[in-house]
This record gives C-alpha cells, sequence and structure tokens, in this order.
C-alpha cells in the first residue's frame, strides 16, 4: 500500500509528464491529457492509490520507454503498481493480438479497472474528439467496444 499517496501521486504525474513529453494521440492531443482523464476515471471507480499511480503511468513504457522501465517503477511505486503497468501494458510485444492482450489482462484483476478506465478514455468523442479517417475510427471503436465489453464481463466475474 502506499502510504504517501499525494506525493506518491506528483511523483507519477511528472513521470508520466516527462515520459510522455512530445507524444499525440490520433488527434493530435497529448497523451499526458488522456493519462491524467483516466487516473481521475479510475478515482471516480473507486479505485485503489495504486491504480490510479498506475493510470498515470500506464502509457509511459510504450511512449517512453527509452525513459522508465517496469525495474524502476516497481522501485519507486511498489510491486503492485508495476504489475498493474505491466498487465496493461504491450510493449515489448506491441504486435500481441489485442485479443490475446485483453485477456492477458485478466491474469492480474487489479489491472482490470485500469484498462476499463483507459477504453472508455479512447471511446469518449466528447473528449477526445473524432478521428477524421472514418475507416480507422469504426475500426478502433469496434476493438475498443470488444475490449471494454469483455474486460467488463471479467471484473463481473472477479
Amino acid at each position: 500500500m502506499i502510504e504517501y499517496f499525494p506525493e506518491a501521486r506528483h511523483a507519477a504525474k511528472a513521470i508520466a509528464e516527462w515520459t510522455l513529453a512530445g507524444h499525440y494521440d490520433k488527434q493530435g492531443v497529448p497523451t499526458i491529457d488522456h493519462v491524467s482523464r483516466v487516473e481521475a476515471r479510475v478515482k471516480d471507480a473507486g479505485g485503489t492509490h495504486e491504480q490510479r499511480i498506475a493510470a498515470l503511468l500506464h502509457d509511459s513504457i510504450e511512449d517512453g520507454a527509452d525513459k522508465i522501465d517496469y525495474a524502476t517503477i516497481r522501485r519507486l511505486f511498489g510491486r503492485d503498481v508495476a504489475d498493474i503497468v505491466r498487465a496493461v501494458t504491450r510493449w515489448p510485444e506491441p504486435a500481441l493480438c489485442y485479443r490475446t492482450y485483453i485477456e492477458r489482462i485478466e491474469s492480474y484483476p487489479p489491472a482490470l479497472l485500469v484498462k476499463l478506465c483507459d477504453l472508455e478514455d479512447n471511446l469518449d468523442e466528447a473528449v477526445r474528439g473524432v478521428l477524421q479517417d472514418p475507416i480507422e475510427r469504426e475500426r478502433l471503436r469496434t476493438r475498443y467496444l470488444a475490449a471494454r465489453d469483455k474486460i467488463r464481463e471479467m471484473m463481473a466475474v472477479a
């Protein structure tokens, strides 16, 4: 359990800002905005301190692997945070089948809420904007909806 949450959250936010500097989503929005919204969703859903920290760091490995790794996250924030981040990160396996990746998250139940909030943010066009390419927009929407439904199913069983 994270004892000094305000300080840990501040440190996680600073690390996320550093590792995600210069990274943007497909609509041109800074990735740091996305991870901040995911953390807020986790908080609103009653997530633990560890889940909230992991939400802030969940894209840091994929987008900032040259700056941070799991061992550093574990040393700074503990095993639970590092394990959640590892579960929701596709790196170093970006070619991993998306369905297999979602099923892998099931092996670590604390990661389910973080991934659910990530997917819900990805699906929220009011927040994220609308992807201009209609084919890509529908492909991602279909993928995220299926993954969200699978995660919700997993959470109902867990």
